[in-house]
């Protein structure tokens, strides 16, 4: 049972670090956009350097707390650029994630079950599930 369990987990965990390395730079780039934005607010805020990290946290997955507010104009648009960046930062780890377990799933499936692959195999050919064309045609006048 537990072999079972951690078996699954690190099939998700080689997926997630394949899909990681696919879209590392756009991550690193995401990830030093936050770092600039975080240092410029501890700047322009006068704030200490753990209080700043634990504010762009906070502003940045959207939790908001208001026990902090900017008093600066410069200071609002930080926090307005590192909520942004943060919910793309947020929105790129939890698709890794979720195309990670679709993967694992696809490939446990393939391995392993054959009622649970062929139900699979039934949903995926299902005629619902089929990509359709419309065909448009010019009218000769």
């Amino acid at each position: 049972m537990h072999r079972m369990i951690f078996g699954d987990f690190f099939l998700f965990l080689r997926h997630v670090h394949t899909l990681t390395r696919f879209s590392r730079g756009i991550l690193l780039i995401l990830f030093i956009m936050l770092t600039i934005a975080t240092i410029a607010l501890g700047m322009v805020e006068n704030l200490p350097i753990g209080q700043t990290i634990y504010f762009s946290f906070i502003t940045g997955l959207t939790i908001g707390y208001g026990h902090y507010l900017p008093e600066t104009g410069m200071g609002q648009v930080l926090c307005i650029v590192i909520g942004i960046l943060g919910v793309v930062f947020a929105g790129m780890v939890v698709a890794i994630a979720n195309r990670a377990l679709q993967w694992s799933l696809n490939e446990k499936l393939q391995l392993e079950d054959p009622i649970a692959r062929r139900h699979h195999e039934l949903y995926e050919t299902a005629p619902s599930r089929q990509k359709s064309f419309v065909h448009f045609s010019r009218k000769e006048g």
